[in-house]
């Protein structure tokens, strides 16, 4: 049997570049203060020396939180009010880091992101607010009220102004995870049928034109956090300068919207019913997007498949909606069949999509 913790690593590196799972952060897993690494406990000293202008005391409270990946975090509870600190890994690039940074302070600024306090000098220790609050399901997600709200968030972020930090294109992105990952790989037809559709989808958008704007790049269930009063987008990680509709497509596919709610997806973010050209690139950007939750399904199968050493070679294939609510549930005991399965149905369903028939 695979270890439990070697598993869920694997899983949540998946999750990183295509459902990041970093949780709501009043719903993730708090364990004890002894269980803070030498390492993390000192950035926990230093921004509390440097925001609060003191050392650890009595008043204090701190609770790791589980469930990240690019990142820890960390909850301080502090004279009746609570933070979370957001410490990025010593091994993402300062060009990587400062991308996230720009992301999360705008959008912090327009009331999109949780407010934001202090951020050290090099940029890998962020101190926020706790936001009390619950993630996104997909039953909510199909609320009329929270559709508008999503579009309305999704709109204001991409009305910022450019990311001067190179935040990746779609394309360009996917490109090089499919470099590093497909070599050698099992599966590689359906690699190959995945990055064709995004690098075909590419074309397509280059052809009719379509703009590029500062995307949030992951609005999976988990990224969305839900409050009594508002919404609230968190792990801007995977922040992208790309075609709008990227974060309409994708948000939509974990969904598991019906073309009702996406109509009203795109008739709340635009204000307005969508013209024709508006609706391919609506289309084409879904089509990447199964092909981008492809590339990842086969990643995390493979690596899976390897630690188990099980076989992987077939079984049934179950309808996308099966695959995008086990997704929401945050199932920690998928198998590595389940991902290739999900791989080899997000193919069809990009196939299924008929550009063509818009008029």
């Amino acid at each position: 049997m695979i270890n439990k913790k070697i598993k869920l690593k694997i899983i949540l590196a998946f999750l990183t570049v295509f459902l990041a799972i970093f949780p709501a952060f009043s719903n993730a897993k708090e364990t004890s203060v002894e269980e803070i690494s030498p390492s993390t406990m000192q950035k926990v000293k230093i921004a509390l020396q440097e925001c609060f202008k003191t050392d650890l005391e009595e008043n204090f409270q701190i609770k790791p939180l589980t469930g990240g990946y690019s990142a820890t975090s960390i909850r301080i509870d502090f004279a009746n009010k609570s933070y979370v600190l957001r410490i990025i890994k010593e091994s993402e690039s300062p060009c990587r880091v400062n991308t996230e940074l720009y992301a999360m302070k705008e959008a912090a600024k327009i009331g999109v992101a949780p407010p934001i306090h202090w951020i050290s000098d090099d940029g890998h220790l962020i101190l926020m607010d706790y936001v009390q609050g619950t993630t996104l399901t997909i039953e909510c997600s199909k609320k009329p009220e929270i559709i508008a709200n999503v579009a309305s968030l999704m709109r204001k972020v991409h009305n910022l102004p450019k990311n001067p930090f190179n935040a990746p294109a779609f394309k360009e992105h996917m490109d090089k995870f499919y470099l590093e990952h497909s070599k050698g790989s099992k599966n590689l037809e359906i690699w190959e049928a995945a990055i064709s559709i995004i690098r075909e989808g590419s074309l397509e958008l280059e052809k009719l034109e379509s703009p590029s704007v500062n995307t949030h790049g992951d609005l999976n269930p988990r990224n969305v956090l839900m409050t009594s009063q508002t919404l609230y987008f968190i792990d801007w990680s995977e922040e992208m300068y790309t075609e709008p509709f990227q974060d309409l497509g994708y948000f939509s596919i974990l969904m598991d919207y019906n073309s009702c709610e996406d109509d009203l997806l795109l008739n709340s973010y635009l204000l307005r019913q969508p013209t024709t050209y508006e609706k391919k690139r609506f289309l084409i950007a879904k089509k990447m997007n199964f092909g981008r939750l492809a590339l990842g399904g086969l990643y995390v199968g493979n690596k899976l498949s390897i630690a188990k050493e099980e076989d992987n070679t077939s079984h049934e294939l179950k309808e996308w909606p099966y695959y995008a609510k086990s997704f929401a549930s945050n199932d920690e005991n998928l198998s590595s069949q389940f991902f290739c399965n999900l791989a080899k149905v997000a193919i069809q369903s990009a196939n299924a999509i008929n550009i063509d028939a818009i008029n």
